[in-house]
């Protein structure tokens, strides 16, 4: 949350406009602190892959759950949970030993978002697309109604658009 000194500054400072006169929306000041804590994420996500991924697979360490029949997006969200109970464990007043609760957070957001690039990446390859008149239907997921086989964005059918 912001001061109300803040809000005031962030209200009543100049804006850029286009060319035209019209105002250029800016950021509200907690909107760009989301903003910077993704480019902060990011960053750390490029300098762990140094560590727990692999050449040919940035994501190996989360995949190896796939080892002991969990898939790679499961895994990454027990993993997940692991920092869930570090955050609960402080919320609750214990003290946390190793990483504080900002890391905590942190990883439990990239964690995520890793997790939701590794369940496309399952059923992006499991997924059997068959266009049936104006309705995509996806073998082993269920049956996605589009108003047209254009509106489909899956893998086949841009590959169809695209004529491969």
């Amino acid at each position: 949350m912001i001061s109300k000194e803040e809000a005031r500054e962030w209200q009543s400072a100049d804006q850029p406009k286009h060319a035209q006169g019209n105002l250029v929306p800016t950021r509200h000041p907690s909107s760009q602190k989301f903003h910077d804590l993704c480019d902060a994420m990011k960053a750390m996500h490029d300098k762990k892959q140094q560590d727990y991924g692999r050449a040919n697979d940035p994501f190996a360490n989360v995949r190896a759950s796939e080892d002991f029949g969990v898939a790679g997006w499961a895994g990454c969200m027990i993993r997940a949970n692991d920092k869930m109970r570090r955050i609960q464990k402080a919320a609750q007043g214990g003290t946390l030993s190793n990483e504080g609760v900002e890391d905590s957070l942190m990883d439990l957001a990239v964690y995520s978002i890793i997790a939701l690039v590794l369940y496309r990446e399952q059923f992006a390859e499991n997924v059997h697309v068959t266009v049936e008149s104006r309705a995509v239907r996806m073998q082993d997921v269920g049956v996605v109604t589009v108003t047209d086989a254009q509106d489909c964005h899956c893998g086949a059918c841009e590959d169809k658009r695209r004529g491969y």
